[in-house]
């Protein structure tokens, strides 16, 4: 699209004493052509726009003009009042940062715009903005403000409201070189005087017109007669409330006030007090106190990095498996051995309260007892045979189990969580010593069930973010060949058996840690004890 060779002569608001701000702007402008030449006395076609931000910025108005130049190829049309393309000129939010007139020209009349032009509106569009920015200040004194304009040879004269006429200096490009003279054409005749018209009303004050697009350099044009030297504006100064007018003879002229009263204190405005980052998200405090959720803080992702995927106490040292089948040696795990300590009951030191139940069994529908929600148990000790009780967490599907042990006590702690049950199965005198710990203190995952011979297998996925040291474990019937029931690993379809050296008993303690996202995997398919038969089982982990 060609650069538009336009210059802006002049923009100003029209202001009409009534109570509401017209909704329109004056424009004009001198329209040249492609080659720089004027377009005189002929309909042209302009889309006018209004960009917010910058010259490439978002339309927020735009609108079709059809309008006649005159002799000067001046052009002159109201903004708002043409043919609306897009939006609504009237709600435009003049506060709203800089504000571009984009001007797109079909030299024709049509509307296949060719040449265009952007340029920023330096003064805000004051009575616009007025209409929308409340209570309106006190009026301004008057202006002064540009009546007319016309390029008389090489000069642009203004009219100014107060009678005035300035020339504003030479609107052609520079002079070149001398062409050569033509034929001196025949004398025309005198024309008649023309009757003086009568003067009009004094307008209100404009504003002041933003800066027009610099034109393209004009084409040579023929040498003309040398005029008199004309007075033109060296420079403008806004001082107080008044606009200074500097001559090129050196004269001042102070032309009128610019601003108005300075208008009444706005509300004031809400601000931030306070921004904090909570969890994933930003918490925005207002100065009105209302706390906003300014959305997530937290960043993409990141790349997934090397887990551990087994430890084994080997002598004194602890050695990691990771994910990538590097074995490291991460050093001595115990120190040396204490002096022997004295047992003792009562109130560990570790935040536990120890019970102790005492009681005689009355066979299957003897007493229960259920781990109070939001704690967990520790069992440290059974007083008869522990195989007169069983444990789960559904009263129709508890777990009996039993010990290989010289005594039929547990070699180690078990551990039941919030809401599970143990139950007394025999009629034989019990007791139980336990150690009760807060639920958020030490986090323990329990499961109990039975898996038919063949059946489908049982699948247990760690949760995302955590690890799980399975502490104990009963499996029954006791003997299982040579082949474990329970696997682990970090895909169903490569599961690695778990053989701790009691598999053969029913129950044993473990130190097998698996990480975040792994699987245990319970499962039967051997014919064990002699007979296709069922299995029962319990898992019992702490959660980190």
């Amino acid at each position: 699209m060609k650069r538009m060779l336009l210059s802006i002569s002049f923009l100003l608001f029209t202001l009409i004493a009534i109570s509401q701000a017209p909704q329109k702007m004056s424009f004009q402008s001198v329209v040249r052509n492609g080659s720089g030449a004027l377009i005189v006395n002929q309909n042209v076609g302009l889309r006018i726009s209004i960009l917010q931000g910058s010259s490439a910025g978002s339309i927020v108005y735009s609108e079709n003009h059809t309008v006649s130049t005159n002799a000067n190829g001046l052009a002159t049309l109201q903004i708002g009042g043409g043919s609306i393309v897009s939006g609504n000129f009237s709600a435009i939010d003049w506060s709203l940062g800089q504000y571009y007139i984009k001007t797109e020209v079909d030299p024709t009349g049509g509307t296949n715009y060719t040449i265009s032009g952007t340029t920023q509106l330096l003064s805000v569009a004051y009575a616009l903005y007025a209409a929308n920015s409340g209570t309106p200040g006190v009026k301004g004194d008057s202006g002064v403000s540009v009546r007319s304009s016309m390029v008389v040879g090489d000069s642009l004269y203004i009219t100014l409201s107060t009678g005035q006429i300035i020339n504003a200096g030479n609107v052609r490009g520079i002079q070149g070189v001398q062409g050569t003279t033509g034929t001196t054409g025949a004398q025309g005749p005198q024309g008649l005087q023309g009757i003086q018209g009568i003067k009009g009303d004094k307008g209100d004050t404009g504003m002041q017109g933003t800066t027009g697009l610099t034109g393209a350099q004009g084409i040579q044009g023929v040498q003309g007669v040398k005029g008199d030297s004309g007075i033109s504006v060296r420079s403008t100064k806004v001082n107080g409330d008044s606009l200074f007018v500097t001559l090129s003879n050196g004269q001042t002229m102070n032309v009128g006030n610019v601003r108005g009263l300075t208008g009444a204190q706005g509300q004031q405005g809400i601000s931030i007090t306070n921004a904090a980052v909570s969890k994933d998200s930003l918490k925005v405090t207002l100065s009105n106190s209302n706390i906003i959720n300014a959305g997530y803080v937290k960043g993409n992702k990141g790349d997934s990095g090397v887990s551990i995927r087994t430890t084994i106490v080997t002598g004194d040292s602890l050695y990691l498996t990771l994910n990538t089948g590097q074995v490291i040696n991460a050093g001595n795990v115990r120190g040396l051995t204490g002096a022997a300590g004295q047992n003792a009951l009562g109130t560990p030191n570790d935040g536990g309260v120890v019970k102790n139940i005492f009681g005689v069994g009355s066979g299957n529908s003897s007493p229960k007892f259920v781990v109070p929600a939001g704690k967990v148990w520790k069992i440290n000790y059974f007083g008869y045979n522990i195989a007169d009780f069983a444990i789960g967490n559904d009263s129709n599907n508890l777990v009996k189990f039993y010990s290989n042990a010289i005594d039929n006590s547990l070699p180690f702690d078990l551990w039941l969580s919030s809401n599970d049950i143990i139950q007394n199965v025999s009629l034989n005198k019990y007791g139980l010593i336990i150690t009760e710990y807060p639920e958020n203190q030490i986090k323990i995952k329990t499961f109990f069930g039975a898996i038919p011979y063949n059946g489908s297998d049982v699948i247990l996925t760690v949760p995302n973010g955590k690890t799980w040291k399975l502490n104990q474990y009963f499996i029954s019937p006791p003997t299982y060949s040579s082949n474990s029931p329970i696997l682990f690993g970090n895909n169903l379809s490569n599961l690695v058996q778990y053989l701790p050296s009691s598999m053969y008993s029913s129950v044993g303690s473990s130190q097998l840690f698996v990480n975040s996202n792994n699987i245990i995997a319970i499962h039967n398919n051997q014919n064990g004890t002699n007979c296709n038969c069922s299995i029962n089982y319990f898992l019992i982990f702490t959660e980190y």
